[in-house]
């Protein structure tokens, strides 16, 4: 079964020191807000300074939760093996095979003195109750942060403690860290007994200038007489998220705030701000990635008279070929939003 947790690399790892009570905290928000940077600020701030997700860290775990992600995907089950009794005799036994939980756990209990991270993605995709089963007794931490309670679990004790009849709990040194995109549609929903037993961080669509991760993107749309129209991506998302949410008299599509978008909704690379390349790649993103979002999950959710997109725009094809053309197609009600808040009138 595949396992989603980083391998480890003794070469590249990091020194990781206890420094606060493990806790269950899920960070929350519209797409692209930046939760999953959120968590490794947190992870850095909490034990492994110089943390980064291009490092194997063996106290970092995580995995992505899904529709069809199940309690045994998260603790593991017990699986058939072949075992050579002999030369030419050969015996099947069944052995538990651990999964990303059972894993974070050992290594907690086996470096008190280490904080370790179980860190899962998406967790309104998957039936989170489901997926914790008898673990949710687990989530209620005392003062010191480990499980108030204690249960039987007899696979995962007999992998950690070799002792089958042994109580498991959550000790104080593990954090279990989710994100929950508020915009998934066809999601699970959360229990309230669950959720109570998380803090709930939301993570804002609003951007700051002087943020030094700033990810912005200058391109440039044509109106129909040849008029050039510069466009700057974080002025973009600024405008898209006050247009969205704004009510119906006052020229909005009045959703839900949901329906917004985060600054890293599409991540650029402006390693090479001036290359062709870059610059082609960049504006590629916006045609294969956000203009199909903003048409079927925000235009088409709107009963507002007002649209997005200019009114000679009746179909993705045309909004597609319009926007691969460099045409804009935003309608002239977005547009003249959008010169207020680049002049600051908004």
């Amino acid at each position: 079964m595949r396992k989603d947790r980083k391998a480890n690399n003794v070469e590249n790892e990091v020194k990781a020191e206890l420094k606060t009570k493990g806790i269950n905290r899920i960070y929350f928000g519209a797409p692209g807000t930046g939760k999953s940077f959120n968590l490794k600020t947190f992870i850095q701030n909490n034990g492994i300074e110089n943390y980064s997700d291009e490092i194997n860290h063996p106290n970092v775990y995580r995995t992505t939760l899904h529709p069809e992600f199940s309690y045994s995907d998260f603790i593991g089950q017990v699986m058939p093996s072949v075992k050579n009794s002999g030369k030419d005799t050969s015996e099947i036994t069944y052995d538990f095979v651990p999964n990303i939980f059972t894993e974070a756990l050992k290594s907690a209990i086996q470096k008190p003195e280490e904080p370790v991270f179980l860190i899962l993605e998406e967790m309104s995709r998957a039936n989170v109750a489901a997926v914790f089963g008898d673990l949710f007794q687990l989530l209620d931490r005392d003062n010191l942060g480990k499980s108030e309670y204690q249960i039987n679990n007899a696979l995962i004790a007999e992998y950690i403690y070799k002792d089958k009849n042994k109580k498991i709990f959550i000790p104080s040194n593990l954090f279990l860290l989710g994100t929950v995109n508020t915009s998934d549609q066809n999601v699970f929903v959360m229990d309230t007994a669950f959720k109570r037993r998380f803090e709930h961080v939301y993570v804002s669509t609003k951007i700051k200038e002087e943020d030094e991760n700033l990810n912005d993107f200058n391109f440039s749309l044509f109106q129909n007489n040849g008029e050039k129209i510069s466009m700057r991506w974080v002025d973009l998302i600024r405008t898209l998220n006050h247009f969205i949410v704004a009510p119906m008299e006052k020229n909005g599509l009045e959703l839900s705030e949901d329906k917004q978008l985060g600054q890293f909704f599409i991540k650029f690379n402006n390693k090479y701000e001036n290359s062709e390349e870059a610059l082609l790649k960049n504006y590629e993103q916006i045609t294969g990635k956000l203009i199909h979002y903003l048409w079927t999950d925000v235009n088409k959710a709107s009963f507002s008279e007002v649209s997005l997109f200019n009114s000679e725009i009746d179909s993705f094809s045309t909004l597609y070929e319009w926007a691969i053309n460099k045409r804009n197609f935003f309608s002239t009600t977005f547009m003249s939003l959008y010169n207020s808040f680049i002049n600051n009138e908004v």
